[in-house]
């Protein structure tokens, strides 16, 4: 999770297709460990994983990474927009949104 705060801050800083791919490679890269985690006994743990599953940011970041959809950046008047498929999602929101899925249980 320290490697995926990192690579928000530098996005966050600039806007651009290498860090947004860091970005979706790191939070895909927690998305499997997640999957992973022999934990999945206990409740709360089990309730994460399948919130982070049903996640459409999350679906997004698995669908890019594993070839399913692709990504096409654009940027205007120094905003940033993800074409990944037929959506158009601006990259902030799309950001924050992994960042506060995944802070609910890494803080």
């Amino acid at each position: 999770f320290e490697k995926l705060k990192r690579d928000n801050a530098r996005l966050a800083a600039d806007h651009n297709g290498d860090n947004m791919y860091n970005f979706i490679m790191t939070a895909n890269h927690l998305y499997e460990s997640i999957k992973k985690w022999d934990m999945a006994v206990t409740g709360t743990v089990k309730r994460f994983q399948t919130r982070v599953e049903k996640d459409e940011n999350i679906k997004h970041c698995n669908s890019l990474v594993t070839a399913k959809e692709h990504l096409i950046v654009e940027t205007d008047n120094n905003k940033m927009n993800l074409k990944i498929g037929n959506k158009l999602l601006d990259s902030d929101t799309f950001r924050k949104g992994v960042m506060e899925l995944l802070e609910t249980f890494f803080k």
